[in-house]
C-alpha cells in the first residue's frame, strides 16, 4: 500500500460551500469545528452513558482479539447492559466487544446532546450510530451507499480512505455474500503475495481528534482503527432519488437475516 495522503482539515463551511466543494464532487474532508456546540462534547463519558442506559439490554458487537466475529448471517451481536459491556470489552488477548447501536431504537435520548449537521437538511433517508470502543479495534475495510459524517466525541480514530476507482485493488467481497460492501484486504495486516494489487492502492488518511468530523462520500472505501478509548457518533444520509437505495438494502438484509 502506498503511503496515504493526509486529508485536509478545515473549519465547517456553509451549506452552499459544502455542496459545491465536497458533496457534489464527492471529496472527503475533516471539519475541525462542526460539533463544537454539541452538548455531547462536554457531557459524554462511560459513566454518563452507564447512568443513562441503566439496566437496558443493548446489542453489543462481539470480537475475537479485536476482529469482528461473523457467522452465516453477518456480524455477531449479544445483548448486554452498558455496564456489562464496559467490564467485558477488554481482555489479555485483546478487545472483546464493540458498541455500535442505532440511537433511534436503543437510546433516542442521545439526540438531546447532538445538533443535526446542516448538510443533511432535505435528506430523503438517514440513519445514525453511537460507537464506543477501545484501542486495537479495527473495522473491516468497507464502503457504504450513503454519505457519512462521523464525529469523534472523545478519544481518537484513524481513518484510511480509498476512492471508488481503487476498488479492484482492494479485493471486494462478492455481491451475493452477507457482506457485499466489505473487502478482503486488511490494511493493518495484509498479505501482499495474496493481494498484490493492493501494493498500488492510493489512499487518504487522518487521525480524527475529539470534536472533529470526517466527511466520507458514498462509495468511498474506508478502514477505521480505534487509537484511544472513546465515543463517537455518525450520521449517514442520502439526497434525492438515491434515498431508495439504502431502503432497498435494508429489505435485502431483512430477507437474508443480516443484522442492520
Amino acid at each position: 500500500m502506498r503511503a496515504p495522503t493526509p486529508l485536509p482539515r478545515v473549519p465547517a463551511p456553509s451549506r452552499a460551500h459544502f455542496d459545491e466543494a465536497y458533496f457534489a464532487p464527492g471529496v472527503p474532508v475533516v471539519f475541525t469545528d462542526m460539533a463544537a456546540r454539541w452538548p455531547a462534547i462536554e457531557r459524554w463519558s462511560d459513566a454518563y452513558l452507564c447512568e443513562r442506559f441503566g439496566d437496558s439490554q443493548i446489542p453489543v458487537m462481539q470480537l475475537d482479539r479485536g476482529e469482528m466475529r461473523h457467522d452465516e448471517h453477518g456480524i455477531i451481536y449479544e445483548p448486554q447492559t452498558y455496564a456489562t459491556f464496559l467490564e467485558s470489552r477488554e481482555s489479555p488477548e485483546g478487545p472483546m466487544a464493540y458498541l455500535s447501536i442505532r440511537p433511534q431504537t436503543w437510546c433516542p435520548w442521545v439526540f438531546e446532546d447532538i445538533i443535526e449537521p446542516p448538510y443533511m437538511q432535505g435528506a430523503t433517508w438517514w440513519d445514525a450510530r453511537l460507537w464506543s470502543g477501545v484501542p486495537g479495534i479495527a473495522s473491516p475495510l468497507h464502503r457504504e451507499i450513503s454519505h457519512n459524517l462521523h464525529t469523534q466525541v472523545s478519544g481518537r480514530k484513524r481513518f484510511i480512505l480509498w476512492h471508488p476507482s481503487q476498488t479492484k485493488k482492494l479485493y471486494p467481497h462478492g455481491l451475493f455474500t452477507t457482506t457485499p460492501n466489505y473487502a478482503h484486504v486488511d490494511p493493518n495486516n495484509y498479505d501482499i503475495g495474496r493481494y498484490p494489487r493492493f501494493r498500488d492502492a492510493v489512499g487518504f488518511s487522518c487521525v480524527l481528534e475529539p470534536g472533529e468530523t470526517i466527511f466520507v462520500p458514498r462509495a468511498w472505501w474506508h478502514h477505521v482503527t480505534v487509537v484511544d478509548s472513546g465515543l463517537s457518533f455518525n450520521h449517514w444520509w442520502t439526497q434525492g432519488l438515491s434515498g431508495a437505495i439504502p431502503k432497498a438494502a435494508a429489505i435485502y438484509k431483512w430477507i437474508r437475516r443480516i443484522p442492520p
